[in-house]
C-alpha cells in the first residue's frame, strides 16, 4: 500500500522508511498509519504538508483491509495479557 500512494505521488519514502526498519513495533505503527489513511480525512505528513482524503478513496477501492479492524483488537487483547502478567510478576504469584 505505501509504494502505490508513493508511485501516487501521496507519500514520499521518508514518511514511512524509519518504521520500516524498525520491525514489529514499527509494523504496529504503519497499521495505524494505515487506518487513518482508511478513514478518508486529511492527515497531517509532517511540517505544513498534509495527506488528501483521496488517497484513502483510492486504496479502499485497489485493496481488501478487512484485516485492520481484527489485527487492531488482536493488539488491544495481547497489551491487557502483558498487563496481567506485569501485574502477576509484581506481587509474587
Amino acid at each position: 500500500m505505501f509504494s502505490q500512494l508513493q508511485k501516487e505521488r501521496y507519500l514520499d519514502v521518508e514518511d514511512y522508511r524509519l518504521y520500516e526498519q524498525l520491525g514489529a513495533p514499527g509494523f504496529v505503527h504503519r497499521v495505524n498509519l494505515m487506518r487513518k489513511i482508511l478513514q478518508c480525512k486529511p492527515l497531517k505528513r509532517s511540517k505544513g504538508r498534509w495527506l488528501e482524503p483521496d488517497a484513502g478513496k483510492l486504496m479502499l477501492s485497489l485493496y481488501d483491509f478487512s484485516w485492520i479492524g481484527k489485527f487492531q483488537k488482536l493488539s488491544y487483547f495481547v497489551a491487557i495479557l502483558m498487563f496481567l502478567l506485569v501485574v502477576l510478576v509484581m506481587t509474587g504469584k
